[in-house]
């Protein structure tokens, strides 16, 4: 659904530490003047694998899944995107069709720059240049990163850590132990990288341990150090 009001750049609560802070007044509002806006409810596809990019995808509100659909149908969640992050840039910089898919894992608002705005913006403002650099660095870094953990780290680590990084990304209740996520065990076993089955013996497990505690698809985090030890990551 596409929106009525648009979010305006200059004043988007999103902005800091983003791609577009970058961006002068001028090229802002170049950015509100150009772009689209629209309504997407839980599991809407933003673009799929195949489609060739039109504009670039910038988060102002929820969050949005970008999967990897694998030949035997499932898919793996490569990553999840919160406000003010962008999502479909490398394909768009490359002038290449998406090689992953992009869903809302909760309602959101997207805003969509037309591909010619960025490739203007690119051509003269050499900081966001730099800031589209950096955000392939750190996407590479990721990705190396996600390797050597799916290679090297048991399932039950690797859901512990999962179960630690979606507290970053989507917060916590007004409790401070639930985590803001309704992801589905099919959903978060695509991020673990094993199957619904697996996860649910591993929360199982940690239930056991009281590390967490569990209402449905809702997880709470009772023992932050003891989650974190079961993930062998440094607290």
């Amino acid at each position: 659904m596409k929106l009525e009001t648009l979010p305006i750049c200059s004043e988007c609560g999103a902005r800091p530490g983003t791609l577009v802070e970058v961006l002068s007044h001028a090229e802002m509002t170049q950015v509100t003047d150009a772009k689209r806006c629209f309504h997407f409810d839980r599991h809407q596809q933003l673009y799929h694998a195949g489609q060739f990019p039109t504009g670039l995808f910038c988060i102002h509100s929820g969050h949005v899944k970008i999967c990897r659909e694998l030949a035997d149908g499932t898919e793996h969640i490569v990553r999840i995107a919160k406000p003010g992050e962008v999502v479909g840039y490398r394909s768009l910089i490359g002038g290449v069709p998406y090689t992953t898919s992009a869903y809302a894992l909760d309602p959101a608002t997207v805003c969509i720059i037309p591909r010619e705005t960025v490739l203007r913006l690119l051509e003269t403002n050499k900081s966001i240049c730099l800031q589209f650099i950096s955000a392939l660095s750190d996407e590479i870094e990721d990705a190396e990163t996600a390797m050597v953990r799916l290679a090297r780290k048991s399932v039950r680590e690797r859901l512990a850590e999962t179960l630690l990084i979606l507290a970053e990304i989507f917060g916590l209740g007004s409790d401070g132990q639930t985590i803001e996520a309704d992801l589905t065990r099919e959903e978060l076993a695509s991020i673990v990288g094993t199957t619904p089955e697996s996860v649910m013996r591993r929360l199982s497990e940690l239930r056991q341990e009281r590390s967490i505690a569990t209402d449905g698809r809702r997880i709470r985090i009772l023992d932050k150090h003891a989650l974190t030890v079961a993930a062998d990551v440094h607290d």
